[in-house]
């Protein structure tokens, strides 16, 4: 039988070891870190009053940028969360006088976002687009 000698399996123990710790240590330093990434979020209308036949929007994907620290960057990227930006039609056209197409700066879409707690404190801006028309057919 081949016998390895002692001090090799010391060797090669101390090394996976000062390898996990490396490796455990770049993990942490790097996650600890602040992040900031624009992702697209697909637009869902939802809260429809009954007399709307149909609705449609200017644009269907809105870009937003979050900032996230450590493992939450990661977890952003993966989360049905922060793909879809859900606008309740009731709720955004509430301070408005009834019309059949609305407009939204990123101002206010912003505004509401923040009103309504839906990205927490995670959400930083809409990058694009500079306004989203809403179109209502009653």
């Amino acid at each position: 039988m081949n016998k390895q000698s002692p001090k090799t399996i010391l060797t090669s123990t101390t090394f996976l070891i000062c390898f996990i710790i490396a490796v455990l240590g770049w993990f942490v330093i790097t996650f600890s870190r602040e992040y900031v990434q624009t992702l697209p979020c697909e637009v869902v209308l939802y809260d429809i009053p009954e007399n709307v036949k149909t609705i449609s929007t200017s644009d269907s994907v809105v870009l937003i940028t979050f900032k996230a620290k450590g493992f939450n960057y990661l977890k952003n990227s993966f989360t049905d969360k922060y793909t879809t930006l859900n606008l309740s039609i009731t709720n955004l056209t509430a301070k408005k006088e009834k019309k059949n197409v609305y407009a939204f700066s990123k101002r206010e879409l912003s505004s509401y976002i923040k009103e309504y707690s839906l990205y927490g404190n995670s959400f930083v801006e809409i990058e694009k687009p500079e306004s989203l028309s809403i179109y209502i057919k009653r």
